[in-house]
């Protein structure tokens, strides 16, 4: 056997650190896929944006704001959205109107996204959440050793993310035709 299995079949570690490791790697792995998702459609549409971490870290400390303030689930999710929509907007502004450097001008939202996440979430560092999104439990899977906890325990943005990736090939083809007529 290699490596972890071997480890996990001979009762080395505890279970339920593996569970939870490896659910907590899906869960936190969308909002990266979801960045890496947005950003190679970009990609595909002519722009480099290297700012995508700057809106991430602003859209979350909005998230985490806009949860702190009304105990939502999901209205933190539009302002995490919106507020990287509006960075992105600004980088859109730089480097498409204005003809600014796209790696300048993505490097400066990065500086500033840091600065501004840094700057609001400060006063609230340390709180618990305000809101959460509850995970789907789908029955009979879930219950399953080791896969039911990692897979089919997950909040709707896991599934989302997963239908969306698997559509990114359609995605690719719709951008290149829409820059082929352009």
């Amino acid at each position: 056997m290699s490596g972890w299995v071997s480890v996990l079949a001979s009762g080395g570690i505890n279970h339920n650190v593996w569970v939870i490791a490896l659910a907590g790697a899906v869960s936190f792995g969308v909002p990266l896929t979801l960045a890496a998702l947005g950003e190679i459609l970009a990609e595909r549409s002519g722009v480099l944006n290297l700012g995508v971490e700057g809106m991430m870290l602003v859209g979350a400390v909005t998230a985490f704001l806009v949860a702190d303030s009304t105990h939502e689930p999901w209205l933190p999710l539009v302002a995490a959205i919106l507020a990287g929509a509006a960075l992105a907007a600004v980088h859109a502004f730089l480097s498409i109107t204005l003809r600014a450097n796209q790696i300048v001008s993505g490097l400066a939202l990065v500086i500033f996204g840091s600065g501004v996440a840094r700057f609001l979430g400060q006063p609230v560092e340390g709180e618990p959440r305000g809101a959460q999104i509850l995970p789907l439990r789908v029955p009979g899977l879930a219950d399953l050793p080791l896969v039911g906890r990692v897979v089919f325990q997950q909040d709707v943005l896991v599934y989302a993310t997963d239908r969306k990736s698997t559509r990114l090939n359609s995605s690719h083809i719709t951008i290149s035709y829409a820059v082929f007529c352009l």
